[in-house]
């Protein structure tokens, strides 16, 4: 039997506070493979790259953590691991010194597929982003070529045929989704479907912050998101299941034959340990159910993404400074202040236009308000 674990993102700012329950660990010690998403580069002295959205970065002392608790496999393929530019991304990967790093790097390194060799059999890895800032979209580009894996890439597809021929099993790591809602897009859904259709023997994922459910595409498993199984913030405010993960656990017979256990992980006060409380059982039923029927899904999707038009909005007019007055004297003042001591953001515009998540998420939102097809 192979095991192979799969967690969600991490990003720790104290890892030396960290306490990982004595039960985890053997866990993660009995397994051939631990695979987790490094969600920013390690400490660094660089400036930030000019984007939309925070610039994160983790303690340099991150990714020995990882590594002593026995994960072998880092995907670096994430919206913020160019954060701090080209240098920090290579000091990341240059700090971990018994993990493989995935995902991130030149076009080459970005989207190779990292294989594992145990007993007789190859299982191959490959790590892949929604499209934002640092991610690898255009190989004519010769200026930015270094950066993460795009899932959307038109290389993808082939390239995932291709890779199945050469291991005996493949598991394909993305990192896409809207942030904070409890189920995929349908988009995500039809993209996931192809990755199985082109070879992948399963498909996780991550990044929306919060646990997803998960579902067998032609007796495969998909995992729309892992959450996060420790994302550490500067303050003591974290939204509702921000430290709520799972963490998949599959194994493979003699023949490859893939079965799946899913363990709930929960970061609390510093220690990671496993979790069985009631609330989070009963959440992720909920989340489950979304996937089961599709009319109900279909529903839920759509009031989601309704809620999220005026945020979506509000960065479309940041990105044209095209703030309006509504008569209100409010209102007024905003006009005012934004005309005369505002910028055009355009970071903000492009990170709407080009990351498909946040696209996808704001097209459908004005179908739905405006009754269009």
């Amino acid at each position: 039997m192979i095991r192979v674990s799969i967690s969600g993102d991490f990003k720790a700012i104290s890892p030396e506070k960290i306490v990982v329950s004595e039960e985890l660990q053997a866990f993660f010690k009995n397994n051939a493979i631990n695979v987790i998403n490094f969600e920013a580069p390690v400490m660094t002295d660089s400036p930030a790259i000019e984007k939309s959205g925070p610039s994160l970065f983790q303690s340099e002392n991150s990714p020995s953590f990882l590594e002593s608790l026995g994960f072998n496999l880092v995907s670096l393929a994430n919206n913020h691991t160019l954060d701090y530019g080209v240098d920090a991304l290579y000091n990341t990967i240059e700090s971990f010194q018994e993990a493989q790093t995935m995902g991130a790097g030149n076009w080459a390194d970005a989207y190779k597929m990292k294989i594992f060799t145990v007993g007789d059999r190859k299982i191959g890895f490959m790590g892949l982003t929604h499209c934002e800032f640092g991610t690898l979209t255009d190989q004519w580009d010769r200026k930015n070529n270094i950066g993460c894996a795009w899932v959307n890439h038109n290389c993808v597809d082939e390239l995932i045929v291709n890779c199945k021929q050469e291991v005996d099993a493949l598991i394909v790591f993305v990192h896409a989704g809207v942030e904070y809602v409890d189920f995929p897009l349908p988009e995500w859904r039809d993209r996931y479907r192809q990755l199985i259709k082109d070879g992948a023997d399963a498909v996780l994922a991550s990044h929306p912050h919060v646990p997803q459910g998960w579902e067998e595409y032609d007796g495969k498993p998909v995992f729309y998101s892992l959450g996060n199984f420790c994302f550490q913030k500067e303050n003591d405010i974290y939204p509702p299941y921000w430290n709520n993960s799972l963490c998949v656990l599959l194994e493979f017979d003699s023949n490859m034959n893939l079965s799946y256990r899913v363990n709930n992980i929960k970061y609390d006060a510093f220690k990671i340990d496993f979790c069985n409380d009631e609330e989070i059982n009963e959440h992720i039923k909920t989340c489950l159910s979304y996937l089961s029927d599709d009319s109900f899904y279909l529903s839920e999707v759509n009031k989601a993404v309704i809620r999220l038009l005026p945020h979506y909005y509000n960065l479309f007019k940041l990105g044209t400074n095209s703030i309006k007055c509504d008569g209100s004297f409010k209102s007024f003042l905003r006009f005012v202040k934004r005309t005369l001591f505002c910028k055009e953001e355009p970071s903000q515009l492009i990170n709407i236009l080009r990351c498909e998540s946040h696209r996808w998420c704001f097209q459908r939102a004005l179908k739905n308000v405006h009754h269009l097809t």
